[in-house]
């Protein structure tokens, strides 16, 4: 998707894949931060069991320094996803100037009390904000 530079919008699922892993989130991670007018993201990774806290530090990156980014659906439920990778999503959405909206669910994770507390206290400039458990 990296050469497309003109997208705004970006919906991806990936539900109940089997192969994609740390190693793919990676690199659309990588292909999201190439996107300078993306607005909105969607991606689901439900089910995708060989996706951890690499895959969401990665994703946290390639989308840090997205200045038009409003909204974001990440989806990483009953993924491997840790207090690591919650916590990197957290600061990564906090620190956006344009960011409006953000759906992350992270249930049946591996985030425990950090994350939990992390991704409930981390956005408070939100206008909508939604994580689930």
């Amino acid at each position: 998707i990296a050469p497309m530079k003109q997208l705004k919008r970006v919906a991806l699922s990936f539900d109940r894949c089997r192969t994609i892993g740390d190693a793919g989130v990676k690199d659309l991670a990588a292909s999201f931060a190439q996107l300078h007018l993306l607005q909105h993201i969607s991606l689901n990774l439900a089910l995708s069991r060989a996706v951890g806290d690499e895959a969401a530090i990665a994703l946290a990156s390639g989308i840090a320094d997205l200045q038009q980014l409003e909204s974001v659906d990440f989806s990483f439920q009953a993924c491997r996803v840790g207090d690591a990778g919650a916590v990197a999503l957290v600061d990564c959405l906090s620190g956006s100037k344009s960011l409006t909206e953000a759906n992350l669910m992270m249930a049946d994770t591996a985030v425990g009390d950090v994350g939990v507390k992390k991704l409930y206290l981390g956005c408070p400039n939100l206008a909508e904000g939604k994580f689930r458990t």
